[in-house]
């Protein structure tokens, strides 16, 4: 995927958009499609044994998601347990 073609929106202007129309999704095509005009190619096959192993994780109220860059070392020695918390 071209980075060109990439729009980016909050969760609120695209609620704002498909409230006034302006989305340019055909949601009545989408509703009248059956499974098997869905192209699943770009999805790989889930393993025999993947319910076996799964289990709920429920998001904790006092926790938020974070995204940080790190120097390469620094993530590697945070992997070995190298890295505590103040130092």
């Amino acid at each position: 995927m071209n980075d060109e073609n990439i729009k980016r929106y909050t969760k609120q202007r695209l609620e704002e958009m498909v409230a006034k129309g302006e989305d340019q999704t055909d949601w009545q095509r989408l509703e009248m499609m059956t499974d098997d005009e869905i192209d699943y190619s770009d999805i790989p096959p889930i393993p025999e044994n993947f319910w076996q192993t799964a289990h709920i994780v429920y998001p904790q109220e006092n926790q938020e998601a974070v995204s940080l860059k790190v120097d390469r070392e620094v993530g590697i020695g945070s992997k070995r347990g190298a890295i505590t918390a103040g130092t």
